[in-house]
């Protein structure tokens, strides 16, 4: 049950209606440090090797997770799809679309005197 409490800061900060960028890194922070208190060798299974020390195999874990998601392999087709995410890096063309609008946006912004 304490590997919810980031999901209820993330509620009572959209409740509280604390601005969603905010929110949304104070939460996604919280549970990464849960994940290296209650699930750290979850964290290095995650990273892979251990060459470089263990508390790297953690930093390395933790921005996996954040990156580029999690992918199951539980032999269930449907829950493998429902559980496999793609962190940050299936927002990126979405997100350079949008820089590249507004980038545009600005260069035709026309300056009033």
């Amino acid at each position: 049950l304490h590997l919810l409490l980031p999901l209820g800061l993330m509620l009572v900060l959209v409740f509280r209606r604390v601005p969603a960028y905010p929110a949304i890194v104070i939460s996604a922070l919280t549970g990464a440090v849960f994940a290296l208190l209650f699930q750290p060798q979850a964290v290095v299974r995650l990273a892979g090797s251990i060459d470089a020390g263990y508390g790297f195999a953690l930093l390395r874990g933790i921005w996996i997770s954040l990156f580029d998601g999690y992918v199951s392999t539980s032999g269930n087709p449907f829950l493998d799809e429902l559980l496999s995410k793609g962190g940050m890096s299936s927002m990126l063309n979405t997100v350079w679309l949008i820089i590249c609008a507004l980038g545009f946006g600005g260069v035709l912004e026309i300056k009033e005197q």
